[in-house]
């Protein structure tokens, strides 16, 4: 690979950003929801995209989950 190669690839992004869909025991039986439905989900506020570190601890995602998502509690 030369220095041109080197210098023209995209540096990498040091955070992660990914929808959470929050689903309640009734939507889907876990499957994917389909299209009608996330834009139901989406207007509700149940679709979320949220970014962290890439070396973000599961307790910090989680943290970061139940903020964005109100309706959440720690017995969650």
């Amino acid at each position: 690979m030369s220095v041109a190669d080197k210098d023209s690839r995209k540096p990498r992004s040091r955070n992660l950003s990914r929808t959470f869909v929050l689903l309640r025991s009734e939507d889907s039986d876990g499957r994917v929801p389909r299209p009608a439905t996330m834009k139901t989900l989406e207007a509700s506020g149940r679709v979320k995209e949220i970014e962290f570190g890439n070396n973000a601890t599961s307790e910090h995602v989680t943290e970061l989950v139940l903020h964005a998502f109100g309706q959440l509690n720690d017995s969650n």
